[in-house]
């Protein structure tokens, strides 16, 4: 399973997210090839209204068991059945 993480910035305010904020998100994917999946990585974040996007980080997860956290393991179980899934932190990034 392909683990990649970055923020995103959110584009319309909701109970959660306001608008303008960044966020840091982690995502689990079926397919290992981040560039073949661009396209559906920005779709899900769009359907979420979340935008510019960006990716700092991704690795090879070869065991569910090195997961610790309840929010990422919803997300891994998730991803094995939908192929992409991810988790997006709700406390927004201090800004620089």
């Amino acid at each position: 399973m392909l683990l990649f993480n970055g923020t995103a910035e959110c584009q319309r305010s909701n109970k959660w997210f306001k608008r303008g904020n960044r966020h840091e998100f982690y995502m689990f994917s079926k397919n290992k090839d981040l560039m073949s999946q661009l396209d559906q990585i920005e779709q899900y974040f769009t359907e979420r209204g979340l935008d510019h996007i960006e990716i700092v980080g991704t690795e090879t997860l070869q065991d569910a068991n090195e997961i610790t956290n309840d929010m990422l393991m919803y997300a891994y179980d998730e991803a094995s059945q939908k192929g992409l899934a991810g988790a997006i932190v709700r406390a927004p990034m201090q800004a620089a």
